[in-house]
């Protein structure tokens, strides 16, 4: 560190806890908090979570209350529904306990740098001493995402089941209930909260110093939306403490699908690549393996599986992705819509494996031009990819590209310094 540079303290609020790194989510908020814990421009960081930090992850939070059921509801009738102020999600997080607590801290610790994680806890802004730097991680641009899925909806029927993700596990079952079961009231609210999202993402960069997206493609979205330009894209930071190890595949034309499936984009896109494309795929790959990753398979998807027994198997959550990704030929990622980073396709880039997938897989992924990446116009195109990358010398050549795109833009001395960039330089 420059002997002129002032160490700085940093304060990180966060809407869930960033660790353990199990979902895109958390691989996120859990690498920044990482890289600040162990930054040496960094003095102090002091982490505030609507949940518990687990021991073992060097950091400790003070936890902040959550709004009660009734406080919700009434949040929700009132800032979404009557006011229309806030987004269904800002609504559910809103507490006048947690603002008051957030206020106290900012005082007592006296930060140089606030980070919020998503507007969720970005809605917790407040005029502070001019020192101070806001840092908004608003993560995805929420209201493309709700966009994209209304989209797809109309062209592809109901896929949007599953558009609150990993959200949806923190609402009410009665609610999530009737989001479910009826086709009309999830449009009407993904509408509804595309309205009020895109209303909050654009007040954000007049309100913060600093915007920041992982995807490079939604930056420039929100930066023509508002026209600032205090929006900036940051990588994730998914390199490991070990390199992975070395590859096992040895020729055999088995493949592997990684995501949450509890993602509309995730179970859409492999649920129309197994009902659509898979029964012509076998028909030019006869003995191909299919490994599923992810956790919240759906019915629909384990009922597909069930057709191809000896083709197909659902893996559920695996702890050791790396142990699936290395003895497979390439990843597959067959996605026909979403938003935001895929961090999955990067996965393939740190474990050197080649990835074939549609555009929309590897939107807001850096990689340049490289051999490892098969971007494939249409479904019916992965065939012919999966066929070419069987060779094991056009695999081993397409492998090493993706080893050698990940440490140039995505290793930890790469993302270091754009988290410098983005959380710790005001000048």
């Amino acid at each position: 560190m420059s002997a002129d540079r002032r160490r700085l303290r940093v304060m990180f609020i966060c809407s869930v806890s960033p660790f353990p790194k199990t979902v895109g989510k958390t691989l996120m908020t859990g690498g920044i908090c990482e890289y600040l814990r162990d930054s040496p421009q960094v003095e102090a960081l002091k982490l505030m979570s609507f949940e518990p930090v687990p021991p073992g992850f060097g950091v400790t939070a003070e936890v902040l209350p959550k709004p009660g059921a009734l406080r919700k509801t009434l949040n929700i009738l009132l800032y979404s529904f009557l006011l229309r102020v806030k987004g269904l999600q800002e609504s559910f997080y809103w507490s006048r306990q947690a603002k008051r607590k957030i206020s106290s801290s900012i005082v007592e610790f006296d930060p140089d740098v606030v980070i919020y994680d998503t507007i969720r806890t970005g809605q917790f802004l407040s005029s502070t001493h001019p020192k101070i730097r806001h840092v908004l991680y608003m993560d995805d641009l929420f209201s493309v995402r709700y966009e994209r899925i209304l989209a797809a909806s109309r062209e592809f029927g109901d896929v949007s089941r599953d558009a609150l993700g990993n959200f949806a596990g923190k609402l009410p079952a009665p609610f999530m209930a009737l989001f479910e079961r009826m086709g009309w009231l999830r449009s009407a609210l993904l509408m509804t909260e595309r309205r009020l999202i895109t209303a909050s993402e654009t007040a954000c960069p007049s309100q913060f110093d600093k915007c920041l997206l992982i995807s490079s493609a939604e930056a420039e979205i929100l930066r023509q939306r508002t026209g600032a330009r205090n929006i900036m894209h940051i990588p994730p930071r998914i390199e490991r403490s070990a390199a992975p190890a070395q590859r096992t595949w040895k020729g055999a034309p088995d493949f592997v699908f990684l995501g949450a499936l509890n993602l509309a984009h995730n179970a859409f896109g492999i649920e129309h690549f197994l009902a659509d494309q898979f029964e012509s795929i076998l028909r030019r790959i006869p003995n191909l393996r299919l490994f599923v990753v992810g956790r919240g398979a759906s019915d629909k998807l384990v009922r597909l599986a069930a057709r191809y027994p000896l083709h197909v198997e659902i893996m559920g959550f695996v702890e050791d992705v790396d142990s699936v990704l290395l003895r497979c030929c390439a990843m597959l990622s067959p996605l026909l819509f979403g938003s935001g980073i895929k961090i999955k396709a990067i996965d393939a880039l740190r474990c050197g494996v080649p990835l074939i997938s549609t555009a929309e897989g590897v939107e807001g992924v850096t990689f340049e031009w490289t051999e490892g990446i098969r971007v494939v116009k249409t479904l019916a195109e992965f065939p012919c990819a999966m066929l070419d990358l069987i060779d094991l010398e056009t695999n081993t050549r397409a492998g090493k590209a993706n080893l050698e795109a990940f440490q140039k833009f995505y290793s930890n001395a790469a993302v270091d310094e754009a988290y410098r960039s983005a959380f710790l330089d005001f000048q």
